[in-house]
């Protein structure tokens, strides 16, 4: 089965200089339709404002990757805390729980995307790695280059794959779960033209 998620068909929140585009379920935003894909539970855009935050909640029994695509975001992850910058990424174990939020120390907006697996993992304290990553807008395409492929547990994990315009890209998913978000630019499947932050 082949969904089509445009854009303008996600879920939105706005509140305390935080604007967030949902995949799927998250907060004040429910769909019956859209509540999970396999391990995948969220995935959000996320806008903050200046010096915006998302105050701590607790959150357990999921492994979650952050994006930074613009911004100076410092995350705290249950007793810890951690800085990322454009091009960062943040993954963060949190096992049997802790305080998770995200808060911004610009002065201009910041965005970000956030994505959410469950896990059966409950063992630990919560845990929080960063990288770098490259978004495919501000990185010189090259054809069939695929960035990274950001591994987590129970079998998820995320490419991040960039095209040159003409070029193709096939992933068997016969036995498994996918789901696909365009970040920038546009990308062609099948009868459908997809656009910035479409999904399939």
């Amino acid at each position: 089965m082949i969904e089509l998620r445009p854009a303008s068909s996600l879920g939105r929140t706005e509140f305390h200089g935080t604007h967030m585009v949902h995949h799927f379920c998250f907060g004040p935003y429910q769909s019956a339709n859209r509540l999970n894909w396999g391990q995948l539970r969220m995935l959000n855009h996320i806008s903050l404002s200046g010096k915006g935050a998302r105050d701590p909640y607790f959150l357990g029994n999921m492994d979650v990757l952050l994006l930074v695509e613009s911004g100076e975001i410092m995350v705290q992850c249950d007793t810890s805390r951690i800085d990322l910058h454009a091009g960062d990424f943040g993954r963060f174990a949190m096992n049997y729980g802790g305080d998770f939020g995200v808060a911004h120390r610009g002065s201009l907006p910041a965005s970000l995307i956030e994505i959410w697996f469950a896990t059966g993992h409950w063992d630990g304290l919560p845990q929080a790695s960063r990288g770098r990553w490259v978004h495919p807008a501000k990185h010189a395409p090259q054809a069939h280059e695929e960035e990274s492929l950001l591994q987590f547990r129970d079998g998820a994990g995320v490419r991040l794959v960039d095209l040159e315009q003409g070029a193709s890209l096939t992933h068997d998913l016969a036995t498994s779960h996918g789901y696909l978000c365009l970040l920038a630019g546009e990308l062609q499947l099948g009868d459908a033209l997809l656009q910035p932050n479409d999904a399939v």
